[in-house]
């Protein structure tokens, strides 16, 4: 189950893949499941004095009111394509009812990001992903990606074309993250974006020549599929 609580208290919940991690005054706390305190990092204020959320559910993307994303014009605009609604409280507004697919969280003030994403993931351990996100909105720093570590692009996608009766060699994917080197390696036809992470290099079979500001992926379709076609 994927979804949110809270307890009206100040403490900001978010729940990824079933699990929680919650953040109250500064400090990260980790819950299991079924709400039982699981581990305490102590303060983190230092490495952490401030911290914001955004949030990305099956339905749309969630954003905080106050989010430091939203004051910079060319923030704000690539922010809105993604998190189309703004609410005072991420947290407030997913325990209402939604399932969650990963959670942002934004240390615009951490002295040192390298230390403040070591904490997060003290905390909410194995059962998580903690990923520093650079690439998903203009000038973007102090940032990472909590996702759990059960969720991964390559299952969802074997899954699909089990439905779907579609081979998985048959399938073409495109990635540019870290995340991706698995649905890049399992598909028929991976292919790194030309913006790809270094982690990256080297995986799948081909690199677009386009970034994806660029069309990259449509431009690659253009010319390596709906050309092949019409000149067959």
């Amino acid at each position: 189950m994927l979804g949110a609580v809270g307890d009206g208290c100040g403490w900001h919940f978010c729940w990824v893949g079933g699990d929680v991690f919650l953040v109250r005054h500064r400090n990260f706390i980790g819950l299991d499941r079924n709400g039982r305190l699981t581990r305490n990092s102590g303060s983190a204020q230092e490495a952490m004095p401030s911290v914001f959320f955004a949030q990305l559910t099956a339905a749309e993307g969630l954003i905080e009111e106050k989010h430091p994303w939203l004051e910079d014009e060319e923030q704000r605009q690539a922010a809105e394509k993604i998190f189309r609604r703004k609410v005072p409280d991420v947290v407030q507004d997913v325990e209402k009812g939604c399932k969650c697919a990963k959670t942002y969280v934004h240390l615009p003030e951490a002295l040192d990001f390298g230390e403040a994403m070591k904490q997060v993931k003290a905390v909410v351990g194995e059962a998580w992903e903690v990923r520093e996100i650079k690439q998903l909105l203009p000038k973007m720093r102090n940032c990472c990606e909590v996702q759990s570590s059960r969720v991964n692009k390559a299952d969802g996608l074997r899954n699909l074309c089990q439905v779907a009766g579609i081979p998985l060699e048959n399938v073409w994917a495109f990635g540019d993250d870290a995340n991706d080197v698995r649905m890049l390696s399992e598909v028929g036809w991976g292919v790194r974006m030309a913006n790809h992470l270094p982690a990256l290099a080297g995986i799948g079979h081909d690199t677009t020549e386009h970034t994806n500001e660029e069309d990259g992926v449509a431009k690659y379709l253009e010319k390596h599929l709906l050309k092949s076609s019409s000149e067959t």
